[in-house]
């Protein structure tokens, strides 16, 4: 499916509800959440993944451990050094 049927399909979504033509009138629209916040989050989930696959007596899958790994390296890099810049801390 192209890009132009896409967006078109979208507009067409978007004209049946009138509510969100609305409320998209009345906000400003939303930016990303920051990398740190999105960091965080997923630290929490695959913590409650990996409780719960032990909880049924299963193993952790080696990427959802090295995932882990590398997450909270990066989120203990950013709290040492909070005036590292963007690049820096995408390393």
């Amino acid at each position: 499916m192209s890009l132009q049927d896409q967006l078109e399909i979208l507009e067409a979504i978007k004209s049946l509800c009138p509510k969100y033509n609305k409320e998209l009138k009345e906000k400003p629209p939303l930016g990303l959440k920051p990398k740190w916040l999105h960091q965080e989050h997923r630290l929490l989930e695959l913590i409650g993944a990996m409780e719960r696959r032990l909880t049924a007596g299963k193993d952790i899958p080696n990427e959802w451990t090295s995932e882990f790994n590398d997450l909270l390296l990066d989120s203990r890099r950013i709290e040492d050094n909070p005036d590292l810049t963007f690049n820096e801390v995408n390393k």
